[in-house]
């Protein structure tokens, strides 16, 4: 007993002397950033498990619907869905229904989808889709769909459609389309179709068509048809056509057509038509330049630049004169 009336004032004195910021706290607090959500935090100067809305926390958080965050840093997860402005940022692994923040960086799961306000940077993966106002980085994977205002980065699996305004470079994949309002760029693969406006650059595969108005470049391999507003450049297969409003340069085959405004390269269709000047080799069913420069092997050739008969002529033409 007397050893017990000893011991028990010289705790309390030792306790007294530590630094508040050393013991563990167990309360409720009120948090006036997060919009008046409230939170129960087991640990150490914002560092343990917080049940609610902290809008900082490092460690484990775990929360009914996120809101007005700052910053968390570790495991977040989410049961219910975000509300409509989250921002902050999460860091590390993010998972729930539908996990939404500013920026969100490390591993972003969720049920339904994933929601990155401005940027999502390492493996996103969304049930349904991931959906961004701004750009995803890393690996990107919506059952369903990938959506961004900014870019996809990365290698990017889409179930149906991967759709970008900001353009994409890396691996895409899509079981029906990619489209993008940018340049797609790297390894793109659809099962229906790939669509671009500032171009498509690499190597490229689509079971109906590949449609940019910029520049097609690359190795590019389509079931019915290639077009582009500005150049080929490299090996181009249409099942049916390819036509490029500016020049092929390089090779371009299909069963049907190639038609292109300049030709530099070798083109092998039934029927090519060049609405300017041919420089290479052609050989169809058909060839047509209005001014050739090289080389017609064909059933029947036209030479626009050649005079008489000349401009006629089947088997083989070439510029005579």
């Amino acid at each position: 007993m007397h050893c017990v009336r000893l011991i028990s004032p010289c705790v309390a004195l030792l306790v007294m002397a530590l630094p508040t910021g050393l013991i563990p706290t167990v309360h409720a607090q009120e948090s006036i950033d997060s919009g008046g959500g409230s939170s129960l935090d087991l640990g150490i100067s914002g560092v343990g498990i917080s049940f609610g809305s902290a809008p900082r926390w490092t460690g484990l958080r775990f929360n009914w619907r996120d809101r007005y965050l700052e910053r968390i840093d570790g495991l977040n997860v989410t049961l219910w869905k975000p509300g409509e402005q989250v921002g902050g940022s999460v860091n590390g692994v993010a998972l729930g229904l539908g996990p939404r923040a500013g920026t969100l960086r490390g591993v972003s799961i969720g049920l339904l989808g994933v929601q990155p306000e401005r940027a999502a940077y390492g493996v996103t993966i969304g049930g349904l889709g991931v959906v961004a106002d701004g750009s995803v980085t890393g690996l990107n994977v919506g059952l369903l769909g990938i959506v961004t205002e900014g870019r996809a980065d990365g290698l990017s699996i889409a179930g149906l459609g991967l759709v970008t305004e900001g353009g994409a470079l890396g691996i895409n994949l899509a079981g029906l389309g990619v489209v993008s309002e940018g340049t797609l760029a790297g390894i793109n693969l659809a099962g229906l179709g790939l669509v671009a406006e500032r171009g498509i650059h690499g190597l490229n595969g689509a079971l109906l068509g590949v449609v940019t108005e910029g520049e097609l470049r690359g190795i590019t391999v389509t079931g019915l048809g290639a077009v582009a507003e500005g150049d080929m450049v490299g090996l181009t297969v249409g099942g049916l056509g390819v036509v490029s409003d500016r020049a092929i340069r390089g090779i371009a085959a299909a069963l049907l057509k190639v038609d292109t405004q300049d030709l530099q390269g070798v083109s092998v269709a039934g029927w090519t038509r060049v609405r300017h000047a041919q420089r290479g080799l052609s050989i169809g069913l058909f060839n047509q330049a209005e001014e050739l420069h090289g080389i017609q092997l064909g059933l029947l050739n036209f030479a626009g630049n050649n005079h008489g008969l000349a401009r006629w002529l089947p088997i083989i033409n070439l510029h005579l004169n």
